[in-house]
């Protein structure tokens, strides 16, 4: 509002102000009415920005939450999720940048925390990154995925069981989410701790029968320990899922070579001949179910 002055009160025969200094009048006093509606301008440029970023529209989404942060700069919720979709736009730098405004103005804001642990991670900066993470964890206890990203790291350095510890914490916090499940079960069996893996992939399968990761996890478990009839099974269940997955495809096309390789040897060409036959039809180009089919012919 402007002041009153009554004594500024202009004579009748004083010429009334230039056009441009009307304008200018009209412009301060629109801009002093509109403060509190600029608040709401933000958040209902900030409801598009997470909108568009639901819909996977990452560069509208990204031009977006730059216009709230052209009107406030120190928002968090723009600051991070800009980082973030600059991580998916490979922009990592600036990604940087804008999480780590994020944190500054927002202290106990996980999830910047937590993508500049991975971007850390990402270029092998691995203390930096568990000192980011670990105090992404304090300041959420129950976010899961802080544990599994430290857990990585351990297993990134060969020590399966602080690796396990993290991920036991991250199964605790999110016990019905299949992937950690799996990377639990993972960090079992590089820590040769087989019947416990064996658990975590079967509750995996239970969360997501169709994660085929740990199926064909499962597979070498079984291979390795002399079981060749079920790896095979878990692998062909595996590609019933998804006929182009590539792990599977390798996986079955390696054994089955080998059961034929043997067969050969043994001196049962038609055995060895439906082993490499059934390598072909999963993996045409394999060369060496190509050589070795010719000489069975």
């Amino acid at each position: 509002m402007w002041p009153s002055n009554p004594s500024c009160a202009c004579p009748a025969n004083r010429a009334f102000p230039r056009p441009w200094v009307v304008a200018g009048i009209v412009f301060l006093a629109l801009a002093f009415s509109m403060g509190p509606a600029s608040a709401q301008g933000v958040e209902e440029l900030l409801f598009q920005a997470m909108d568009l970023n639901y819909r996977g529209d990452v560069e509208a989404a990204a031009r977006a939450f730059e216009k709230v942060l052209a009107v406030e700069p120190e928002n968090p919720t723009a600051l991070t999720f800009l980082g973030i979709l600059n991580v998916k736009r490979e922009k990592t730098q600036e990604a940087r940048t804008l999480l780590k405004k994020a944190v500054q103005a927002e202290p106990e804001n996980v999830e910047a925390r937590l993508w500049l642990g991975l971007l850390d991670l990402w270029d092998f900066d691995l203390e930096n990154a568990l000192k980011i993470l670990e105090e992404a964890a304090r300041l959420d206890p129950n976010r899961a995925d802080a544990y599994h990203y430290m857990g990585t790291v351990y297993a990134f350095r060969h020590n399966p069981i602080q690796a396990i510890d993290y991920l036991k914490k991250a199964r605790d916090a999110a016990a019905d989410e299949a992937d950690t499940r799996f990377r639990l079960a993972r960090a079992f069996d590089q820590a040769g701790l087989v019947h416990n893996a064996l658990l975590e992939y079967r509750k995996t399968l239970e969360l997501n029968p169709r994660h085929t990761k740990a199926l064909n996890s499962m597979g070498w478990i079984y291979y390795n320990h002399g079981d060749t009839p079920k790896a095979l099974e878990l692998w062909n269940q595996a590609l019933s899922i998804n006929p182009k997955d590539q792990e599977t495809i390798l996986n079955l096309a390696k054994t089955y070579n080998i059961l034929a390789f043997e067969a050969f040897k043994a001196g049962k060409r038609e055995e060895a001949a439906k082993y490499w036959k059934k390598t072909l039809s999963i993996h045409p180009g394999n060369k060496a179910a190509k050589y070795y089919l010719q000489r069975t012919s």
